[in-house]
């Protein structure tokens, strides 16, 4: 008794591994079909160039409305940049003229203290009334600068996040024109494809399939009674 090898002949075909199927992303007419079955072509490569000018429209519209509302927060932040300057002059302004009122109430101190009689007590009272109301209206504008800080901070972040909404949608729109030029998701060959020029595609329609041809298997036909004699 021994060993021996028995041969089964079969006819079959080679299939791929690995296909994908490309799908429209997005909504459109085919304008253009760049490919054939049979063609090779890389992970990226244009298979079919779709039209649609309702999203051409909207990206235009998207792009100006984000170039409008950063133009619109730019002079608005300059103009409450502009303001808060003021402000802060007015600080400046308003205790300036609390150490002028300080310094002639000093003045007059030091006289009323060593008995001068060239301050009389009426004008002495004006003195230390006109400190108190510049030093109340220093104050006051000190709060009015504080409180438009506050009010530039929280403007900026209003219309920064604004702005962010409407930079979010552009990108949306803006990738959505993208997905009108559909391309190859990997390398291979080109199996089939679904679109026909000037036919109408939509969201999620297949567009072609790609088979990897460096990974095959053998799909055989084997005749029943012979199938016993094959070992895997």
């Amino acid at each position: 008794k021994g060993n021996f090898k028995v041969n089964v002949r079969a006819t079959g075909v080679l299939k791929p591994f690995n296909i994908s199927w490309v799908s429209s992303r997005v909504a459109g007419r085919v304008e253009r079909v760049w490919v054939k079955p049979g063609a090779k072509v890389k992970k990226g490569d244009t298979l079919v160039q779709l039209s649609n000018p309702e999203l051409y429209r909207e990206l235009e519209q998207a792009q100006w409305e984000l170039a409008a509302n950063k133009a619109e927060h730019h002079a608005s932040y300059v103009n409450l940049e502009s303001q808060l300057v003021d402000l802060e002059n007015a600080v400046i302004a308003a205790e300036l003229n609390y150490q002028s009122a300080k310094l002639k109430l000093d003045a007059e101190t030091e006289l009323m203290e060593q008995g001068n009689a060239t301050v009389s007590a009426l004008d002495y009272q004006k003195s230390q009334l006109a400190v108190k109301q510049q030093m109340q209206f220093w104050q006051a504008q000190q709060q009015k600068v504080t409180k438009m800080k506050v009010n530039l901070a929280a403007t900026k972040e209003a219309q920064l996040a604004r702005i962010g909404l409407i930079e979010n949608n552009f990108r949306r729109v803006s990738e959505q024109v993208e997905a009108l030029t559909v391309v190859a998701s990997t390398a291979g060959v080109v199996q089939q494809v679904s679109l026909e020029l000037g036919e109408q595609a939509h969201v999620g329609d297949s567009v072609a399939l790609v088979a990897d041809q460096q990974a095959l298997f053998a799909e055989l036909q084997v005749q029943e009674v012979r199938a016993r004699d094959i070992v895997i």
